[in-house]
């Protein structure tokens, strides 16, 4: 996996970490009590009154007073300080623990390993476009030191073992060590689990939302079995999740809060279930069943609009993953639904942008946050209509990639405004060639580059349907903006090629790279058949070379502009 950005949410006091990917995924947070300080010794186990001069409870109070000033300074956002302090005391923690101590050097120092890990998590959350990899290799290793120490000194912590184990997992989930990452999400369900039943049984809540906790470990580990390809465990986790739900009689309750993690678990069920080669119809009507919550949601938040855009955007996000589900099994009937459920989404994402439904300007204020993944429905939508026989539009390719661009701002640039109120080509060429890029990270190259690829092929091939012959040629204009779009393409790959380390998206990077090849072959076919040989015969070594790509879709791709350029090649003497 690269060095993608780890989105670990939290405040730095009251809640465990809540793993979100972008741009498909939300999760439940999981918060502990907003009036206690986390290193209160309610937090670090069951108060024994009984005992009020135990040698547990003097430590506890040594390890609290240690590390308060490190947690007040997280608090206010002071991280280069609480960091160099947390690290200091760490190196030794007896010099800031007056006489008579109780804890050992290990005892004390667990806490600052907890706080330490996720401190660094969050300033390498902030540190998005300039990621330092040691940092997120020391906040892995503080992480599972402060889980061993809790688990060792603070048997009865089971609310902060959680937040270590789910921070745990979520830095291995990010990393690419999904078996890792599931044992630890089995390690949190377990442990959400002996909290819930210490709340039965104490009828106390224990400082957390254990419920939260455990819904989101389930989810969770649904998704990395998923990611394994092992869709029956996947299947179990979220079905375990709704069993969860159901208990909690979710679906009589009148909570927003509630209904979207209702819809959103249903989502997922649907999308496992067609992943385990479960019943398609089971899947469908869990996708009905959605539908009808997200108009419950509408309505609970009709006075709160920018909750329920959220909402919407999660529903989208979840539809659009289940959509490709569908889009995957190769059954026609199932594609074709799979492509207007794509439909669905992308009319979805166009409504929570809140963009005009012609070029007519944009409002003053643009969800810019959800562009991507309306950028990414179009293209999905696109590529469905291409397996179904059907025509897409270049203009909605157009569209995508204005949204993509979109998507590197908080604030629309004037620049953008002002090609509202022009044609899509005009505005489309405007950002080929005069238009300065800003800085796209990894996932918004990857589409840039998909689009523009999937622009100059469809761009290409009209000209010459449309030409009467290929000698003809196109005209110069049309020309140019194809020569602009292999050129910018170009750019993308070579700046991914260079700021990824996973070999997958390399492999994704050399395929997008001979697929440009191909279509700059195509145009230069007109002026010289050996220069355009030339050029083909360079896409298939790349090809060839890349090897097999573990997504369904991008082999299939890939398998398929192989035998073209074989084809190509053969027809060309």
């Amino acid at each position: 996996m690269p060095k993608s950005r780890l989105i670990l949410v939290f405040s730095p006091l009251y809640s465990t970490n809540v793993v979100t990917k972008r741009p498909f995924h939300h999760t439940v947070p999981q918060r502990a009590a907003a009036t206690e300080h986390p290193f209160s010794i309610h937090n670090l186990g069951t108060p024994r009154p009984k005992i009020t001069n135990s040698r547990e409870e003097r430590m506890r109070k040594e390890s609290v007073q240690l590390w308060r000033r490190v947690s007040d300074l997280w608090q206010s956002k002071t991280y280069d300080e609480a960091i160099a302090l947390c690290r200091k005391q760490l190196a030794d923690p007896f010099a800031h623990v007056p006489e008579p101590r109780c804890g050992t050097v290990d005892e004390l120092r667990t806490m600052g390993h907890f706080l330490l890990g996720r401190l660094l998590v969050e300033v390498y959350n902030a540190s998005y476009l300039d990621l330092d990899p040691a940092m997120e290799d020391e906040a892995l290793e503080q992480v599972r030191l402060a889980k061993r120490g809790l688990e060792l000194y603070y048997p009865d912590a089971l609310v902060l073992q959680a937040k270590a184990v789910g921070c745990l997992a979520g830095i291995l989930e990010d990393r690419g060590s999904l078996v890792d990452a599931a044992e630890e999400y089995r390690t949190l369900i377990r442990l959400n689990k002996r909290i819930l039943q210490q709340e039965m049984v104490s009828r106390v809540k224990s400082g957390g939302d254990a419920l939260s906790g455990l819904l989101d470990a389930l989810r969770r580990l649904a998704m990395c079995a998923s990611r394994l390809g092992h869709s029956r465990t996947a299947l179990a986790a979220a079905q375990e999740a709704m069993e969860v739900l159901r208990k909690c009689n979710a679906h009589k309750s009148n909570d927003p809060r509630v209904t979207t993690i209702l819809l959103e678990t249903i989502l997922e069920q649907a999308r496992y279930t067609l992943e385990s080669g479960g019943d398609t119809n089971h899947a469908l009507k869990d996708i009905s069943a959605a539908i009808e919550i997200l108009d419950k949601v509408g309505v609970a938040l009709t006075s709160e609009p920018d909750r329920y855009y959220a909402v919407m955007a999660r529903y989208a996000s979840q539809l659009a993953v289940f959509a490709r589900k569908l889009v995957q099994t190769g059954v026609p009937e199932l594609m074709e639904h799979g492509g207007s459920l794509f439909e669905t989404v992308a009319s979805t994402f166009h409504n929570v942008i809140q963009l005009p439904e012609d070029r007519e300007g944009l409002p003053d204020r643009v969800h810019t946050v959800y562009c991507l993944q309306y950028a990414q429905a179009i293209v999905h939508y696109s590529h469905s209509f291409g397996y179904t026989g059907d025509e897409y539009d270049v203009a909605v390719l157009d569209r995508a990639l204005e949204m993509v661009l979109m998507s590197a701002y908080t604030d629309v640039p004037p620049s953008i405004r002002e090609q509202q109120h022009v044609s899509s080509p005009d505005a489309h060429a405007y950002y080929l060639t005069e238009f300065e890029w800003p800085t796209l990270d990894i996932p918004q190259s990857l589409l840039a580059l998909t689009i523009l690829n999937m622009e100059m092929t469809k761009r290409i091939d009209t000209l010459k349907s449309t030409s009467f012959s290929l000698r003809r040629g196109f005209s110069r204009h049309e020309t140019e903006v194809v020569r602009a779009e292999i050129q910018r393409a170009f750019i993308l790959a070579e700046s991914v090629q260079a700021r990824t380390t996973s070999e997958e998206i390399r492999r994704e990077v050399t395929v997008q790279r001979a697929t440009t090849l191909y279509n700059r072959g195509k145009l230069e076919l007109r002026s010289s058949r050996s220069t355009a040989k030339a050029t083909w015969a360079q896409a298939r070594e790349l090809v060839e070379a890349s090897g097999k790509c573990l997504d369904v879709e991008k082999e299939r791709e890939r398998i398929y502009l192989l035998k073209t350029l074989h084809e190509c090649l053969a027809a060309v003497p």
